[in-house]
Parts: structure tokens; C-alpha cells; sequence
């Protein structure tokens, strides 16, 4: 039994905002918490010498998880930054910000803004695509048209190597942290 990824976002999220968790991506000492979550101080345990949050019966968030998260996060953030900037983009400019897949169309938009995966410049814009791949292999196995579509667009897609951009590196260790 475990935790999917949209909900360890979810619990990562609130443990952030009760101070929990702090900037770091650290459990801090329940002195820090919010007065109202103070109730659940006893949740906070150790474990085979590993600091642990009990989510559920059964049901932990350990500091690895929380690493984790971070690291993914990050890469999320500062891969939407730095393209933005390489390609010379604000984000006023961008119309919709689809998220695809069973992750995408399960995250909760607020979480992951709040946790900073997602930039809070466009909350307003983020949308659920679905199973877009399973769509898309459909359609194309079911329409020449579909195919010569599919064809053209990857002629057109440029490939970047987000990593060896200027500032990514950067960019991708300012997002490490929680706010």
C-alpha cells in the first residue's frame, strides 16, 4: 500500500503550507508548526533511525520521499523556466499549459503550484489533457490524415536539451526549495 504521485504532491503541499515541512524540504520540530496542526505532532515519528510523518495507518511520508518530490519538482520548474526564457517567452504569453497523462490529469493544480513544480504565473491556465498518447495512437492507427498530421508535427518539433541550456542548472537548484 502507498501513496500515488499526485497525492504525495498533495500531502507534500499541505505539509508545506502547516510548516511541517520547512523551505528546506526538511520535517521541522513541531514548535514550528501552525498552532492548528499541532494536534498531529504525534504522527511525526522515527523509524529505523529514519524521520517519518504518518499519513495513514501503515502509511508514511519519509524524508527520501520528500527528496524525491523535490528533485522532480525542480527539474519540472526549471525545465518550464528555462524554456520560457530561451525562447523568449512570458508567461503572460502562454494561453494553456496542458498536463497529460495519468499524473497531469490527476494533479491537483494548487498543489503543485504551492510546492513550486508549477509556476504561479499560470494557476489561471493549467489544464488536464487525459490520456493523451493513448488518444493519439489511436487515431493515428485509425486516420491516414491522422498520421500525415503526426508526421508533420514531428518534422516541425525542435528537441532542446534543457540541461545544457544557459541558467537551467541554476535555475534548477533555486527550485529546490519550498516557499
Amino acid at each position: 500500500i502507498g501513496i500515488c504521485g499526485s497525492g504525495l504532491v498533495d500531502a507534500i503541499s499541505v505539509l508545506v503550507e502547516n510548516y511541517i515541512i520547512d523551505e528546506t524540504g526538511r520535517f521541522s520540530e513541531p514548535d514550528d508548526w501552525k498552532p492548528e496542526v499541532l494536534c498531529l505532532k504525534d504522527r511525526l515519528t522515527t523509524i529505523n533511525g529514519e524521520t517519518a510523518f504518518r499519513i495513514a495507518d501503515d502509511i508514511y511520508l519519509y524524508q527520501q520521499d520528500i527528496r524525491e518530490v523535490q528533485l522532480a519538482k525542480a527539474a519540472i520548474n526549471a525545465g518550464i523556466t528555462t524554456l520560457l526564457k530561451t525562447q523568449n517567452v512570458k508567461y503572460e504569453e502562454v494561453d494553456i499549459v496542458w498536463l497529460a497523462g495519468g499524473f497531469g490529469n490527476k494533479l491537483n493544480k494548487e498543489s503543485a503550484v504551492n510546492i513550486g513544480m508549477l509556476p504561479k504565473q499560470l494557476l489561471d491556465r493549467i489544464r488536464p489533457a487525459g490520456n493523451t498518447s493513448g488518444i493519439g495512437a489511436i487515431m493515428s492507427l485509425l486516420s491516414e490524415d491522422c498520421r500525415r498530421e503526426c508526421d508533420k508535427i514531428k518534422e516541425q518539433a525542435k528537441y532542446l536539451e534543457l540541461s545544457a541550456l544557459s541558467g537551467f542548472n541554476n535555475t534548477f537548484i533555486e527550485s529546490m526549495g519550498f516557499e
